[in-house]
């Protein structure tokens, strides 16, 4: 450990990874020899970004968007009515169903008296679709193919098919928008008070979202203009990352602190993983080069604007700072953020007018 550690700095090398060392024999009073292989962090000499163009979405929120807006939280506090119509979009069907692959039901894929709002894209795609038409005391096949990126790997791009009963069909009553059905979901001014808020709360997502897609925008042209060849070491680990928090992400879907072990595919993960750890590493050469700090106040700042979408701000504010993990990524993203401002100091920006629609559902 210690001859490898001085040699190590004598080069200037950086491991990333752990090093496999090839152990020779031991022979009295002769010289010892060992040969370690190791990958090593990339050199990284940044280029220009001068002469770059990039596109910057702009959006005005109408009057259009805020009543599309109203419309489904509407739907959200809508009431169901049983009805033998044929179901459509936005009914609810009551539904037991069971999943069979090569004739063998699989985990996971079999239910009893399942409510499934159509077009709410909680099930795979074309499951919702297919059940377009359906009617009370129907029951329908439904053939499909998982996709090649799905988690779990035994159900990845496999066909399937869905044996499914059709229990009964809803379709939502909603209710009236005005003054008491404002006040009813806490707004105490009433149906005014409510647009004005739900304007707001749309003017945040979106100037999120757009700040967001610009970033992404930046980024790729960094990536573009800086071709790196990584460590594998550092994409295994951040595969790993993304598996974990897949699981997570998994588990908070079907009501579990956590899911059985199940051995993820890598291959779903591996181009995103990669992307990551080459942004990560131009982002810290930036980060270096600029001698970028991070800013106590425009982190207060971002902490703010995150809490001003909850009443309790002032709480959610000291539960931010009592968290040293959120703290943590947030301070992560306003030095991103920092070193996008040195980055676009050479670039050409155009205006690029969109609809909220556009971007809010090009970034489901």
């Amino acid at each position: 450990q210690d001859s490898l550690e001085k040699s190590l700095i004598e080069h200037d090398l950086m491991v990333a990874g752990q090093p496999k060392i090839e152990v020779n024999e031991l022979i009295k009073d002769q010289p010892y020899h060992y040969s370690a292989s190791f990958e090593v962090y990339p050199s990284i000499e940044l280029a220009s970004m001068e002469g770059a163009q990039i596109d910057k979405e702009q959006v005005e929120i109408t009057e259009q968007d805020i009543a599309k807006m109203l419309t489904k939280i509407q739907q959200q506090q809508a009431t169901w009515e049983q009805t033998p119509s044929a179901a459509q979009d936005g009914h609810q069907v009551n539904i037991d169903f069971e999943g069979l692959l090569n004739d063998e039901p699989f985990e996971g894929g079999t239910a009893h008296d399942f409510d499934l709002v159509l077009g709410s894209g909680q099930f795979i795609a074309g499951f919702e679709d297919a059940l377009v038409g359906v009617k009370e005391n129907e029951t329908k096949d439904v053939n499909l193919t998982f996709p090649e990126s799905y988690p779990v790997q035994d159900l990845a791009g496999k066909d399937v098919v869905f044996k499914v009963k059709v229990n009964k069909v809803e379709a939502p009553i909603l209710p009236e928008l005005n003054d008491e059905f404002a006040i009813k979901a806490e707004f105490e001014g009433g149906l005014d008070a409510m647009k004005e808020e739900v304007r707001n709360n749309m003017k945040r997502a979106v100037d999120e979202t757009l700040h967001n897609n610009f970033k992404t925008a930046v980024l790729d042209v960094l990536l573009a203009k800086n071709p790196l060849v990584i460590p594998n070491a550092l994409v295994d680990i951040e595969i790993e990352h993304m598996q974990k928090m897949a699981m997570q992400q998994m588990a908070a879907q079907q009501g579990k602190k956590e899911l059985p072990k199940i051995d993820l595919p890598r291959d779903p993960y591996v181009e995103e993983a990669t992307k990551r750890v080459k942004l990560g590493l131009l982002l810290a050469e930036v980060i270096k080069a600029n001698d970028i700090k991070l800013d106590a106040a425009a982190v207060r700042s971002r902490v703010e604007q995150m809490a001003s979408a909850y009443k309790e701000k002032d709480q959610v504010i000291s539960w931010y700072y009592n968290n040293k993990n959120m703290m943590a990524e947030i301070e992560a993203s306003v030095l991103e953020d920092e070193a996008i401002k040195f980055l676009v100091e050479n670039v050409s920006i155009n205006d690029l007018p969109v609809t909220y629609d556009k971007v809010m559902n090009d970034n489901k």
